[in-house]
């Protein structure tokens, strides 16, 4: 299925490398498919055709046909081996969007083309995975519900500057990214310096991380929002007393090895804007203005 801005070979190379490293294909019967998996697959997908499998850590991942149209299909193994993920590759058309969906995005983004369509179904939510395109602009892609509400929504900057080949990263970061990250999609690996930093979508939200050449892990800062971030009461008390009448503007996730805290950013009519590190339990990390 298309990724995430696979318009070029360069991208499509270095999607291939990463899943490459990891990667056994064959059809079920001819590849050890743990039969918990096998079953369930068979029993979702009964018309399933072409089907190929790849492993990684505790997750295999099922590139299937079914009524002409590709599908992905996730099971993952925390104790016992359950589905949950499905995308199928849908025509990039409006006619392939709820009324909805169509409405939001001819009025949020008039005159932009939609370039790829994925229809994501999990346990617990579905929603279609939109790429828009226009000329002069950066990418965007929304993840978007049938009703129009949007769960995510990010630019994607295509081929960054200090872009690396997956191929070309150390075994040992590979696999601390895919242990630790084992549901990983939409990946892009580049150079900070001496570490690798690592862009990717996992449970529907952008994260980036850094490791270290030995595969040490530095650091994740998930991308959320005001509303997707759940605060607190802890936090939006110590908000509210020492900065009343402040809008809480943008919010990221920070995860290093010895802490976890929010990134919070403030902005208030006629004040310079300010960000809160703060800790879930409201205490402060640093502040800057």
């Amino acid at each position: 299925m298309k990724k995430i801005s696979l318009k070029t070979t360069l991208i499509a190379i270095m999607a291939i490398g990463l899943l490459g490293c990891s990667k056994n294909s064959s059809t079920p019967d001819q590849w050890p498919v743990p039969n918990e998996v096998r079953n369930e697959f068979t029993q979702r997908f009964p018309n399933a055709t072409r089907v190929e499998w790849e492993f990684r850590a505790n997750i295999i991942k099922a590139d299937f046909v079914m009524s002409k149209t590709e599908y992905d299909a996730w099971f993952e193994n925390s104790g016992a081996w359950k589905w949950i993920r499905t995308e199928q590759d849908l025509r990039p058309s409006n006619s392939s969007l709820p009324a909805a969906v169509n409405t939001y995005l001819t009025t949020t983004y008039p005159g932009w083309r939609i370039d790829d369509i994925n229809y994501i179904t999990t346990p617990s939510v579905n929603y279609f995975e939109v790429e828009l395109e226009k000329r002069g602009e950066m990418d965007v892609t929304l993840f978007i519900k049938e009703d129009g509400t949007v769960l995510h929504s990010f630019i994607d900057n295509d081929i960054p500057d200090n872009y690396i080949n997956p191929a070309t990263i150390p075994s040992a970061v590979r696999e601390a990214f895919n242990t630790r990250y084992p549901k990983a999609i939409r990946i892009k690996w580049e150079m900070q310096g001496p570490l690798y930093e690592v862009e990717f979508i996992n449970d529907n939200f952008k994260h980036e991380s850094l490791f270290k050449a030995d595969g040490a892990w530095v650091r994740t800062e998930i991308d959320l929002t005001p509303k997707t971030a759940q605060l607190s009461s802890a936090i939006l008390s110590y908000i509210s007393t020492n900065y009343p009448g402040w809008r809480t503007d943008d919010v990221d996730l920070i995860q290093v090895p010895e802490d976890e805290y929010f990134e919070i950013e403030l902005e208030k009519a006629g004040q310079p804007d300010v960000t809160l590190l703060i800790r879930r339990d409201g205490s402060i990390v640093h502040s800057i203005i």
